[in-house]
C-alpha cells in the first residue's frame, strides 16, 4: 500500500506536459554528444540511420559506426571500411535504445521518482526488462544524464549536449 501511495504522489511531480517537452528534444532528426566512464562519442539520428562517431579514447578517435534500420554496422575509419558486430555497439546503441523507449513510452509510463534541491528531476520507466533513468535539469531545460539497465548490463551516460539537426 506504502509503494502504491508512493507512486502516486511520486507520479504528481511532472504533467504530460512536461514530460512532451523532454521527448521533443528527440523529435526528427537529433544529435547527441555523450559520455561513459570509457567513451566519449556523438550520435546522430536521421531517417532511419544512425551515425555513431568516437572522439575519446584515442584508439577509436575518428571511427564512425552507420547503422541503418536492419542492416548490419558498418565501420569507417581512415577510409577504410569494413561490417562490425552488432556486440562492437552495445555502449552507443545502449544511449539510443534509451532514447527510443523514451520516444515511445516516456509521456504515458515515465514516472518522477525524485526532484533534488538542486533543480533535477529524476525520472524513472521501465518497460519489458529494460530501465532507463533520465536526470532533467528543469531551470536550464536540459536532460543531464541518462542511465540505461538491459540485460543486466548499466551504462551511465552523461548527456553534453542534444541538438536538432537539419536534413
Amino acid at each position: 500500500m506504502l509503494c502504491v501511495l508512493l507512486l502516486l504522489f511520486a507520479s504528481g511531480c511532472a504533467s504530460d506536459g512536461e514530460k512532451e517537452k523532454i521527448v521533443s528534444k528527440f523529435s526528427g532528426a537529433f544529435r547527441i554528444d555523450a559520455q561513459t566512464a570509457e567513451l566519449d562519442f556523438e550520435i546522430c539520428s536521421t531517417d532511419g540511420a544512425c551515425l555513431y562517431t568516437f572522439q575519446a579514447p584515442d584508439a577509436l578517435k575518428g571511427l564512425s559506426l552507420e547503422k541503418r534500420d536492419g542492416e548490419a554496422a558498418t565501420a569507417v575509419y581512415g577510409g577504410i571500411q569494413t561490417e562490425v558486430a552488432d556486440i562492437a555497439l552495445r555502449v552507443p546503441e545502449g544511449l539510443y535504445e534509451a532514447v527510443e523507449l523514451i520516444c515511445e513510452r516516456f509521456v504515458s509510463d515515465a514516472v518522477c521518482t525524485e526532484n533534488t534541491s538542486d533543480g533535477i528531476s529524476v525520472y524513472s520507466l521501465a518497460i519489458d526488462g529494460r530501465v532507463v533513468m533520465l536526470y532533467y535539469n528543469e531551470s536550464a531545460d536540459r536532460i543531464e544524464n541518462i542511465t540505461y539497465m538491459k540485460d543486466a548490463k548499466k551504462t551511465e551516460y552523461l548527456i553534453t549536449e542534444i541538438k536538432d539537426v537539419v536534413t
